[in-house]
């Protein structure tokens, strides 16, 4: 597993118990989102399965209020194994978490999907503001245009780019290498 998405992941799981011990169902929705992001950004099984199942989670608790002390449980010893890089049992304990979700919320695959599909558009966004057109952003990752548009549109990806002063003072230092 590389060391960036490990630690993230240890640091993801550590934030969401806490929130789960706290009763604060929005910072785990919150947590859910920069999941997806990092999701977004490495695209790795890892970071997609704490995607899911964070998400997944913040669905149940801000339903239910309450969670499954099992949940929380496979959780803890998420962490620990993967905090003591015992990756077999870490794997294993994140499908026991998978099972214990699904009995809890049938709606687990739809939830799958939600991500990954929200991991896409997000990672399209930094696809059409490292400057590749919409269009083509959209085409690289099987996305409508629809979808990213909307998206970017709620960021301010748009306002990001430079102002004409700053484009002819860039200019001008251009010219004033080459003597022009």
């Amino acid at each position: 597993m590389n060391k960036i998405v490990k630690t993230d992941i240890l640091s993801v799981l550590d934030n969401s118990l806490r929130f789960i011990d706290s009763n604060d169902y929005i910072s785990l929705k919150d947590m859910s989102n920069h999941v997806i992001h990092n999701a977004s950004i490495f695209q790795d099984t890892d970071s997609i399965n704490i995607a899911v199942l964070i998400y997944s989670i913040s669905k149940i608790f801000y339903r239910d209020k309450d969670m499954n002390p099992k949940i929380v449980r496979f959780l803890r010893d998420a962490k620990g194994y993967l905090f003591n890089s015992r990756y077999k049992d870490y794997e294993k304990t994140i499908k026991k978490l998978y099972k214990a979700i699904s009995k809890e919320d049938s709606k687990i695959g739809m939830y799958i999907g939600e991500v990954i599909e929200m991991a896409e558009v997000k990672k399209g966004s930094k696809i059409y503001d490292h400057g590749i057109s919409l269009a083509q952003s959209a085409e690289i990752l099987g996305i409508s245009q629809w979808e990213l548009m909307d998206y970017i549109g709620k960021t301010k990806i748009s306002d990001s780019f430079e102002k004409d002063g700053e484009v002819k003072k860039r200019l001008e230092f251009a010219k004033s290498l080459f003597k022009l």
